[in-house]
């Protein structure tokens, strides 16, 4: 475990310490007269595990391995660590650039112990079922793919008609006729390749369709 202080939590230095975070809702100040919480801060890099930290803390302060430990935990506590270590499960440098954004957001809900990725990963192994094709799936079915939701199922029976122009963002005028499920599932894969994506031409009539 090599910890990491995440990136979205800037560091902001003081005359007597600092602060981590400069959200209304998360900021966090540290008074630090030695500045041996600032030379802590600074190697959280995610290149050191934690031996290696106290080997370089003892060189100029007297502290225990004991106490580099708790400093460390009670960071984590705080919400601002998580693990260097950690990597993509999916070694596709393409998907890793795709999804960076999310994994960067999911980064908040991480920590030493819960990487930011298995949020990614989780969702590229999730199935999900879509009924419809219309308005609301259209719009549904694209946040899915942004996503990175990695099983799509849709069902749905109707043509594409003008009227479905408006709001159905998965089609186009060229598209006039056609099926809902051919066109949509074509643009979903050109939208999101990675996918595995099905299609079902049926409607649904009662629960045990």
């Amino acid at each position: 475990m090599k910890p990491k202080l995440k990136h979205i939590y800037p560091v902001i230095k003081f005359s007597h310490g600092f602060q981590i975070g400069d959200e209304p809702n998360f900021a966090v100040e540290i008074e630090d007269e030695n500045n041996l919480f600032i030379k802590l801060i600074d190697l959280l890099d995610g290149s050191n595990n934690v031996e290696n930290i106290y080997n370089c803390m003892k060189i100029d302060y007297p502290i225990s391995f004991t106490e580099i430990q708790e400093i460390i935990e009670s960071l984590n506590d705080m919400g601002v660590l998580e693990n260097g270590e950690d990597t993509f499960a999916n070694e596709s440098e393409i998907l890793r650039k795709k999804y960076n954004n999310n994994i960067n957001y999911f980064s908040a809900f991480s920590n030493l112990n819960k990487s930011k990725f298995s949020f990614q990963e989780k969702l590229c192994e999730t199935k999900v079922l879509v009924i419809g094709m219309g308005g609301l799936g259209s719009n549904v079915l694209y946040q899915l793919s942004g996503l990175g939701v990695g099983n799509i199922v849709t069902v749905d029976f109707d043509d594409i008609e003008h009227k479905n122009l408006n709001r159905q963002i998965l089609y186009s005028e060229n598209n006039i006729g056609k099926k809902k499920t051919d066109i949509g599932i074509e643009r979903l894969k050109e939208f999101n390749s990675s996918i595995n994506f099905n299609s079902y031409e049926r409607k649904i009539n009662c629960e045990e369709d």
